[in-house]
């Protein structure tokens, strides 16, 4: 979750905030009405040539990881998503173990420790779920190549970058072609 507000609504805001991550609700008639425009939101990116390069060049990358899914899913799987899955994951994913807070802006931290420590109190005292994936090494080099009827041509290097064995994860970097 994100949001703003002024420094002299913090403390509204931040109860409002905790209610939001604590007592999540998922009323049946909204998560219909956001998985439409969430399915509009898939299908308008896979009409831009850049998306569709990038797509193309993580799933090269991180081949078997989740780094090579879009944000934003698949129509598909958003199309398949029930109150009880939101549901099951919100309780699963929002622990304390698995936050991190960032606050920007006039706020002094010591003096907002009280109210930040008030407003993350209903969350759920637990560790991070763990997450184990099997990180297949690219088979690299490879190219990519697509043909689209669009009036534009994206090209894009994608290459492993700094990799770190720690417990077992493997990480790179992708950078877009000038």
């Amino acid at each position: 979750m994100q949001g703003r507000c002024l420094r002299a609504d913090l403390p509204r805001y931040l109860d409002l905030f905790s209610d939001c991550l604590a007592s999540s609700r998922f009323p049946p008639e909204e998560v219909d009405k956001q998985k439409q425009v969430q399915i509009a939101a898939i299908a308008e990116q896979g009409e831009q040539p850049f998306h569709v390069a990038l797509h193309a060049l993580q799933g090269a990358l991180f081949p078997g990881h989740p780094y090579r899914w879009d944000p934003q899913g698949s129509s598909s799987t958003v199309a398949r998503l029930t109150v009880h899955d939101l549901q099951e994951q919100h309780r699963k994913l929002v622990v304390s173990g698995n936050m991190a807070l960032a606050f920007f802006g006039d706020l002094d931290p010591h003096a907002n420790q009280g109210l930040i420590a008030r407003a993350l109190h209903p969350v759920r005292r637990d560790q991070a779920p763990a997450r184990e994936y099997s990180v297949p090494v690219p088979s690299l080099p490879v190219t990519l190549q697509r043909r689209e009827p669009k009036q534009q041509a994206i090209i894009l290097t994608g290459f492993p970058g700094w990799r770190s064995t720690t417990r077992g994860a493997m990480h790179w970097r992708c950078w877009k072609a000038p």
